[in-house]
């Protein structure tokens, strides 16, 4: 998987290091980390976010998402959501990274 061209500016997504791992940046100033979860799961099923009937607080709290990772704290949580794992890793300064697997 490498960038996604189509969402070119909405977000990219990168090669993990992992086999069957896709990653994907997230910049709290850009982004709900909610809807880039949602986004990353989209890609990575290869539908729109749209088409995805399961909404995310089926699978995690995307509020409580939102407040594990308050700027300067950092950390890392993962969640079962459709048929993927999702990794969300926060660094202190707030930006991250989403791995689906």
């Amino acid at each position: 998987m490498g960038v996604d061209t189509e969402n070119e500016g909405k977000w990219t997504s990168f090669e993990s290091d992992l086999e069957d791992v896709a990653m994907f940046g997230y910049d709290p100033s850009e982004h709900d980390l909610g809807v880039r979860v949602v986004e990353a799961v989209g890609s990575v099923a290869d539908i729109d976010e749209t088409e995805i009937i399961t909404p995310l607080n089926d699978a995690i709290d995307p509020e409580a998402l939102d407040t594990l990772f308050v700027q300067g704290i950092g950390g890392r949580v993962s969640f079962p959501f459709i048929d993927y794992q999702v990794t969300v890793s926060v660094s202190e300064n707030g930006t991250g990274r989403i791995y689906v697997e």
